[in-house]
């Protein structure tokens, strides 16, 4: 858990909605291709497909750590 995200939307398949800090977007959207879904609360959409690895997600959770407390 990142306490300064908050996932806005039930998690159904393969997506998660999720708001996070505005100045840690730019930074993740550098290295992870991912939408603003709602500029007004910084929510964004994370999505997975079947190519999606356990590492693939470790690493994007490193790096949303990372982008948060930076």
């Amino acid at each position: 858990k990142i306490a300064v995200i908050r996932i806005n939307q039930a998690v159904d398949g393969n997506a998660v909605f999720a708001s996070l800090p505005p100045a840690a977007i730019p930074r993740l959207q550098q290295d992870f291709h991912f939408y603003v879904w709602n500029a007004a609360n910084h929510e964004v959409r994370w999505m997975t497909n079947w190519a999606t690895s356990d590492a693939d997600v470790d690493e994007l959770l490193a790096a949303i750590r990372n982008a948060c407390t930076a």
